[in-house]
């Protein structure tokens, strides 16, 4: 059984509809942390069969805290746990690729809906293998630790590759389809949602986020045909 694990805010009038479509193809379950949303987002949610979860956490304060709630809800009676943001896709069928433990993703932060990613020294997210699936399939007892990260705290308990063992990598062509930044005004939203908090963030996490407003950014074109790609599809 693949679980795709998910925390979702105000997600209904932007690519969570389409994802949804795309989840449900390989995925078996599909579970949600609502993290307050005001625009039915959890309506949706359920109209596609998800396991859904309405919390609040505020997810730019207490990360760590949303992040082990949806682990722990999505790690009972699955075998691969996949965290996926509501606007990320896998670009290709990953499923023969799961090998072992865990299986490691590499990430293209698309910077339209031209299948063109941001590379540069900013964002490397494609050349590493660095968003994890999980077979938790023998571990459901496991006694998972977690520690405060604060911003972008991880998706994985500390003792997860200590308990899981090594990772094994995913074909890029199968690799996740960010789209957080494909819009200019979702690039103007992220970078005003960091520079909020910007006390919180680390000297290397602040050039990052300062950089997504770049005027000449450094883009690549994507070299393979995506199997799933998300769509811009605002639900009334």
């Amino acid at each position: 059984m693949i679980t795709v694990a998910t925390i979702v805010r105000n997600e209904r009038r932007r690519f969570l509809p389409s994802a949804l479509e795309c989840w449900s193809e390989f995925a078996d379950r599909i579970v949600a942390v609502d993290d307050g949303s005001k625009d039915g987002t959890h309506k949706l949610l359920e109209e596609h069969g998800c396991e859904v979860y309405r919390e609040t956490f505020d997810l730019w304060g207490n990360e760590t805290a949303a992040r082990k709630f949806l682990w722990e809800k999505a790690v009972k009676g699955s075998d691969w746990v996949v965290h996926i943001d509501a606007d990320m896709v896998p670009a290709g069928d990953f499923r023969r690729s799961l090998k072992g433990s865990l299986a490691g993703f590499c990430v293209f932060d698309l910077w339209d809906e031209e299948r063109t990613y941001r590379s540069d020294r900013w964002w490397t997210g494609h050349r590493r293998r660095h968003w994890i699936a999980a077979n938790v399939s023998k571990h459901q007892d496991a006694k998972w630790k977690w520690g405060d990260a604060g911003i972008h705290s991880g998706h994985l308990p500390l003792n997860a590759r200590e308990l899981l063992g090594p990772m094994y990598p995913i074909d890029q062509e199968c690799g996740m389809l960010h789209y957080a930044y494909s819009r200019p005004e979702l690039r103007r939203a992220k970078y005003e949602k960091y520079m909020a908090v910007r006390e919180q963030l680390s000297p290397r996490q602040l050039f990052h986020a300062q950089s997504i407003i770049d005027e000449l950014p450094r883009l690549a074109k994507l070299w393979f045909e995506p199997k799933w790609e998300l769509e811009w599809k605002p639900q009334p």
